[in-house]
């Protein structure tokens, strides 16, 4: 009997599947970036609209004594918007806790982010463009050139749910044969609409969608009337009254349209520093957009992928919007890092649409190689300007009232202590005149970032717990040393007499003018030389506890 052996010549893993893997994992960089920044730069402190939108908003909303009165001010205006799915976000965070935590909104919005992306990649794998797709998306919607949206949780949550909305309905239309999908294209219009103006830019970008493609006119006919009873809701039924703002880059169009069309251009290439190049780079996304929607009518092939072409005129409708009511305040304030989600959006689509119309195999490498290398130099360009803004920022929130009137917000920050559903962070807190505390005395600070904190030997752990500059003393003292690895090896904290030296070291240290140099020196006193090394005491339960005895009041 002859036996016969199989040869196995297929390779393990295939070419393509190596490059997907590969792609996935310089993916992860950005993402995990974000995560990162988002970790050290969050705070527990409300910034510029965050004071009105949300404290002093929901305020009022308490204080409301009928239903009716809760409704009106559940669509009441916000600037030129109605902020609803923002304020039932800060609701639902007030009625599950109690009170509002500013990290817990900024999470919302930064999961708002996530879903972009993840809808990016949909579309990306929808049109079958290339398997290292994911890495051109992720390298661009996670750009840290977005910084201004990562602590600002009112702002955070209107410009990415809002955006995320509108994106879902016109990706949802293209399938309005479907009487579900169609309801829900409808149904995340209306949200979008609620959660900043913008979203109204839908609706006709939809009615052109439908007329170009569809042909269908009962879709049509539900689609206007949703869309007419939006407008007449925003702007009839409820009382709408355009902001000062609005109405001098009304004049100024009219005046001198240039500034609006630089300020469209520019909003469009936000997601460059300087407004001349970012004006160039929104003409160039355009003309790009144009020739590629010129090729697929040419070719005939343009229902494959006109969706992509609905979300890109809309992006292109929210910018010009933009330069109709914010072109007074200058072209700088188009560069806002609030705004350069759109810009970077429109890269990615623009990069899938250029991707689903190349046929040629060198067409489609080259458009990959393009923008591979263009996603990743706009990151790492603006890296370490974006990490220097976040600090800034993260200094100013710890520190200070952001918030361009101070009389306003410390009133704010008053009534919202006084009812109990939000109080500042210590240094803040400190800092407020006395009047504003009414009369508030807490030992102890909200947690304002999340980051790790020392564990404390038994003998001093009580200490750093009586008072706020304790505590804040011990807080800065952890903060410089799990960043700086010179200092753990130094002192290792295993026995009692590291944590003695890291103290002596700390008070020797910190500037002589500087409250923390005597706390540092209070408590390496209190240091007991003869207490056991420290690997008999439960590290997690201590720390554990301190951070359950700082959120009390």
């Amino acid at each position: 009997m002859t036996t016969i052996t199989k040869t196995d010549n297929t390779p393990i893993m295939s070419e393509r599947g190596l490059l997907w893997r590969l792609s996935v994992a310089v993916a992860a960089i950005p993402i995990l970036v974000y995560v990162g920044a988002f970790l050290r730069y969050s705070v527990n402190m409300p910034a510029g609209d965050d004071y009105d939108a949300v404290l002093d908003w929901l305020g009022k909303f308490i204080d409301s004594r009928t239903v009716f009165d809760k409704f009106h001010l559940m669509l009441e205006q916000h600037n030129e918007h109605r902020i609803v799915f923002d304020r039932l976000v800060f609701l639902t965070n007030y009625v599950i806790s109690g009170k509002i935590n500013f990290i817990y909104l900024d999470a919302i919005g930064a999961v708002g982010l996530f879903f972009i992306f993840f809808l990016l990649v949909r579309i990306a794998n929808k049109l079958r463009v290339s398997n290292v797709s994911i890495l051109v998306l992720a390298f661009l919607a996670f750009n840290l050139r977005q910084w201004g949206l990562i602590s600002f949780a009112m702002a955070s949550i209107q410009q990415y749910w809002q955006l995320l909305f509108a994106l879902l309905s016109l990706y949802l239309l293209r399938t309005c044969e479907d009487r579900s999908r169609f309801s829900a294209s409808v149904i995340f219009a209306l949200a979008s609409t609620f959660t900043g103006a913008g979203g109204l830019l839908i609706f006709p970008i939809g009615v052109l969608y439908l007329i170009a493609c569809r042909k269908d006119s009962r879709a049509m006919a539900i689609w206007l009337v949703f869309g007419a009873a939006a407008f007449l809701v925003y702007f009839v039924l409820l009382p709408y009254q355009g902001s000062a703002i609005s109405k001098q880059s009304h004049e100024l169009l009219f005046a001198n349209p240039s500034k609006a069309v630089c300020f469209t251009l520019a909003f469009l290439g936000g997601y460059m520093r300087r407004t001349g190049p970012a004006t160039v780079f929104g003409g160039l996304s355009l003309i790009i957009f144009v020739f590629i929607l010129c090729l697929k009518v040419r070719n005939r092939s343009f229902n494959d992928s006109a969706f992509v072409a609905s979300l890109i005129s809309y992006i292109v409708l929210v910018a010009i919007a933009a330069g109709v009511s914010r072109s007074a305040i200058g072209l700088e304030e188009a560069l806002s890092s609030r705004y350069t989600i759109y810009g970077l959006v429109l890269l990615a689509l623009l990069y899938i649409y250029a991707l689903s119309c190349a046929h040629a195999r060198f067409c489609k490498r080259a458009i990959v190689l393009l923008g591979c290398a263009a996603s990743v130099i706009l990151y790492v360009c603006y890296f370490l300007s974006s990490i220097g803004f976040l600090r800034f920022e993260n200094t100013l929130q710890e520190k200070y009232i952001v918030y361009p009137y101070n009389g306003r917000a410390i009133e704010i920050l008053g009534e919202a202590m006084k009812s109990g559903y939000f109080f500042p962070v210590a240094i803040v807190f400190a800092n407020l005149p006395e009047q504003a505390k009414n009369g508030i005395s807490y030992k102890y600070p909200v947690p304002y970032s999340v980051g790790p904190i020392m564990p404390a030997p038994i003998m001093l752990k009580d200490k750093i717990l009586s008072s706020c500059g304790f505590y804040n003393s011990w807080v800065w003292l952890s903060k410089l040393y799990f960043d700086n690895n010179d200092l753990k090896l130094t002192f290792p904290l295993n026995t009692t007499s590291s944590y003695r030296d890291l103290l002596d070291w700390a008070a020797a240290y910190s500037d002589a003018t500087s409250p923390y140099k005597q706390n540092y020196r209070t408590l390496s006193v209190m240091v007991d030389s003869k207490t056991l090394h420290l690997s008999n005491i439960n590290f997690e339960d201590s720390a554990r506890e301190m951070r359950g005895c700082i959120a009390s009041k």
